[in-house]
């Protein structure tokens, strides 16, 4: 387990990948490649690319006015107004995690980015302003100024559903049949199955769940 450590180079030698890395480098039959937003850098090494768009999302917490409050986890879907996507989704508060404040979050970005380099640490003030209103409007004791506000990058195939991409690496990609990939989408509640799903397309080459709904290589990856 390596953190902030990049791939900056994959190597093929007869049946086994060579992968170097700011940390050292690893040689192993298979790969399974699950970078989040940076998918296109890691693949661009095995010469595909990848059809996506790229979300900076807005997070912040919203205080407690009255500390007996509590709401479930929700999500609320609207029609969007204008640059409102309106669209928004909370959590209860928890003891580990600022516990006097609640966390509500838009599920919506007003200017998609078009790299992951684009990123910034510093949320859109428009959908802060946005949350907030909706806070103050919908939710009962909760001051509607945002604290510990944050963004978080995901990568989003780019047709309007939005799915998750679950494959092998195209058949033009030497050895592609020893590559699996984790691609796009809202993966983050369902990281564990994920993981069991990509673990037995390795490992066995096949997985007993369906996945052809998410079997989409075919469409998204173009070869470099």
């Amino acid at each position: 387990m390596k953190e902030e450590c990049p791939v900056i180079g994959i190597k093929q030698y007869q049946n086994t990948f060579v992968i170097t890395t700011t940390e050292g480098t690893f040689v192993s039959e298979k790969l399974v490649i699950l970078p989040g937003p940076y998918i296109d850098s890691i693949i661009n090494q095995l010469n595909f690319t990848i059809k996506a768009t790229y979300w900076n999302m807005t997070s912040a917490y919203f205080k407690k006015l009255d500390p007996k409050i509590q709401y479930p986890t929700w999500f609320v879907f609207q029609n969007a107004v204008g640059s409102n996507g309106n669209q928004f989704y909370g959590f209860p508060s928890v003891d580990w995690n600022h516990p006097e404040y609640i966390r509500v979050a838009p599920d919506f970005v007003i200017q998609p980015l078009t790299n992951p380099n684009q990123r910034t640490l510093v949320p859109n003030p428009q959908e802060l302003a946005y949350t907030a209103q909706w806070v103050k409007d919908h939710m009962t004791g909760l001051d509607p100024t945002p604290h510990f506000t944050s963004t978080c990058l995901i990568a989003l195939s780019d047709i309007s559903t939005k799915e998750l991409i679950i494959d092998f690496a195209p058949n033009y990609v030497p050895n592609h049949e020893n590559i699996v990939l984790y691609a796009t989408g809202w993966a983050a509640k369902f990281v564990p199955f994920l993981g069991k799903i990509l673990t037995d397309l390795a490992l066995d080459g096949k997985t007993p769940y369906d996945i052809k709904h998410f079997q989409l290589g075919h469409k998204y990856f173009k070869s470099l």
